[in-house]
């Protein structure tokens, strides 16, 4: 892709500012959108031109974009905390600003992230991408369901603005991404085994939609440039049907830590998750608490999605497997910390 500029929103973000990298690596002129007050230090070093913008301000959007050969949509609120109107004014409204820019600079070919979140936490082996999407009695009030509602509405709004202003766009889903520059899942699980904080919910036995950072951004590339992606959605997830107690074991092997032996019941899990959200909405906390009813539901029941349409269609395969990818990110996280092996 010599020569082709692509504009990434969210680039200051772990799949973000990795997405940057490889874009560069493989010879694309790359801006990345960031807020200006965002951490830059995933970027640094980086050949990426940085622009100043949110997904909430149409003129820097606009500005971003212009002389753009592709956009990769990137940027959302992450599922931590907030009301279902915050997380569409910065999900979908972000989403369809963006879309707008695309169309008034003549950018046709757009990459649209999405989430596995989409999908009720219900139970999922082998589910495909056209299983049914959450509803608002699912999302109720829990205070980061919100963020499942408006992922949904942001896709489904992607695809029908495609298709009626004539843009290229293509979209993948993912769930558990890990690796370098993850300040997300691997940290805060780290952090939590670290602190001895850590227990596992219900035996920790459900399987999780894992995908090591480098396999996304396979999929990424390809879902964006290849023709036939072009109106379709894919799963990308990583082989293999990994329970989180799998992935929290293999982890502390690779850190070289002793692993977490105790497991708290899901019901106890359940009704601490909603209390302390509850409590948290009761005083109006700006940011939630470390149990919330959304992460207590997504461990609860398995959460295991087929992979098998991006790879029929792409050619996709996942080159780094679990045991390999977690020994980079745990080599990652103990330079990124400086941290000694407990």
């Amino acid at each position: 892709m010599s020569g082709k500029t692509a504009l990434v929103t969210g680039a200051s973000g772990f799949i973000g500012s990795n997405l940057c990298k490889r874009l560069a690596s493989e010879g694309w002129n790359v801006r990345g959108l960031i807020r200006k007050t965002s951490s830059r230090e995933f970027l640094d070093g980086l050949d990426v031109t940085l622009c100043e913008g949110t997904v909430g301000d149409p003129g820097s959007l606009a500005a971003a974009a212009d002389g753009a050969d592709m956009v990769f949509h990137l940027a959302a609120r992450p599922p931590d905390w907030g009301s279902l109107e915050v997380f569409r004014k910065d999900n979908v409204e972000g989403t369809r600003n963006v879309l707008e820019a695309c169309v008034a600079k003549g950018v046709r070919r757009v990459f649209h992230m999405s989430s596995l979140s989409v999908h009720p936490f219900s139970g999922h082996v082998d589910t495909g991408e056209d299983a049914p999407f959450v509803t608002p009695e699912y999302v109720g009030r829990a205070a980061t369901f919100g963020y499942c509602q408006a992922k949904a509405e942001a896709e489904t709004l992607a695809f029908d603005f495609a298709r009626e202003r004539g843009l290229e766009l293509s979209a993948a889903r993912t769930g558990m991404a890990y690796g370098p520059n993850d300040h997300g899942i691997f940290y805060q699980l780290a952090e939590g085994i670290r602190k001895g904080l850590y227990s596992h919910v219900g035996g920790g036995n459900t399987y999780m939609p894992w995908c090591y950072v480098e396999n996304l951004l396979d999929g990424i590339v390809l879902a964006s440039t290849l023709p036939g992606a072009i109106g379709r959605v894919y799963n990308v997830v990583d082989d293999g049907k990994v329970t989180m107690r799998d992935f929290v074991e293999k982890t502390c092997d690779a850190l070289g830590w002793k692993r977490p032996r105790f497991s708290v019941p899901l019901a106890f899990a359940r009704f601490t998750g909603a209390a302390l959200e509850d409590l948290y909405l009761l005083f109006g906390a700006k940011k939630g608490p470390p149990i919330t009813r959304y992460r207590i539901a997504y461990v609860a029941k398995h959460l295991h999605f087929s992979n098998e349409r991006v790879k029929r269609e792409l050619g996709w395969e996942p080159r780094v497997s679990l045991e390999e990818g977690l020994e980079r990110t745990a080599a990652w996280y103990l330079r990124y910390t400086g941290k000694a092996a407990a």
